[in-house]
């Protein structure tokens, strides 16, 4: 199914025309609830909701968080980067003379690694902070790529002063988000950023491709955690014949448990009953993988 168009995909760029449209709108000089093209009216809207999140129109530099938030949400994205830099890393080398950026967020949209180009790297940090620990949430940034991909959760190309904020009027942003293994959840966001006047339709295509890459990889990853996850919950069954055991996933959600009444009724009325189960759980162990990348879940013995 084609994904629904947003002001910034399936529409040609209209760059004096947004432009003028942004600066009226900016002076209260436009009209609201006048008929307008699509493309228009969409923009309008996207800078409406900006306007009402208060981000400053005048912003010329990114928030960056402080070193050690940085650093602990950089700790906890490890899966991310070990998954997704070697792709990076590759598809960067053919780039080499391409006047752009590469930008790898996670989920909220801050920055954890930034490669390519050196002159428009070193333009980026200087002129907009675009630097690793800065934040590009809507929230704190208004509309620009890594933003506006995390909001809409499907890829976006922000040319120019369709950005809310001027300070990003320089730039032409084209993002794709990276979805986990359920094809729900943003982990985070891949985004190839370059000048204005640099302007590449085909920018948006390979950060799709990037990111369809990347999350192939994660799903891989995520069928050798279950695995793993799978094969000690048989070695706890086997060590616990007689008593119940559960096997949950990162996120505390059931996997397997043992085949009886009780605890199929238990999994059904999980978002009810699983955290009564926990509490009074004999025992539970957590599983980590066998590369030592983190935690795969965790066994669960339940109380009769």
């Amino acid at each position: 199914m084609a994904p629904t168009p947003t002001p910034y995909v399936g529409y040609a760029k209209d760059v004096r025309g947004v432009r003028s449209l942004w600066e009226r709108f900016n002076a209260g000089l436009v009209d609201l609830d006048e008929r307008r093209q699509p493309y228009h009216r969409l923009l309008l809207d996207e800078w409406q909701r900006c306007t009402s999140l208060g981000v400053d129109v005048a912003m010329s530099k990114a928030r960056r968080l402080n070193h050690d938030e940085f650093l602990r949400r950089r700790d906890a994205e490890q899966l991310l980067l070990q998954t997704s830099l070697p792709i990076v890393q590759q598809v960067g080398s053919f780039l080499v003379g391409v006047p752009g950026i590469m930008i790898l967020t996670e989920r909220t949209g801050t920055v954890l690694h930034i490669s390519g180009d050196a002159r428009v790297r070193e333009r980026a940090a200087d002129l907009s902070g675009i630097v690793e620990g800065s934040a590009w949430g809507e929230t704190l940034a208004g509309t620009n790529g890594v933003g506006t991909a995390i909001a809409a959760r499907q890829p976006v190309h922000v040319y120019a002063s369709e950005h809310f904020c001027e300070g990003w009027h320089t730039w032409s942003c084209a993002a794709a988000p990276i979805f986990d293994a359920d094809g729900q959840t943003v982990l985070g966001i891949i985004d190839f950023t370059t000048v204005d006047s640099d302007f590449r339709d085909q920018a948006l295509g390979l950060m799709v491709s990037v990111a369809q890459s990347i999350q192939a990889r994660l799903s891989l990853h995520r069928e050798l955690e279950r695995r793993c996850l799978l094969v000690a919950f048989g070695d706890a069954a086997r060590r616990y014949p007689h008593d119940d055991v559960l096997a949950l996933d990162p996120a505390g959600q059931p996997v397997a448990h043992t085949p009886n009444e009780r605890c199929r009724q238990l999994v059904e009325r999980w978002a009810v009953a699983g955290h009564e189960a926990l509490q009074s759980a004999l025992r539970r162990q957590d599983v980590d993988a066998p590369d030592g990348s983190g935690r795969v879940g965790a066994i669960v013995l339940l109380a009769r």
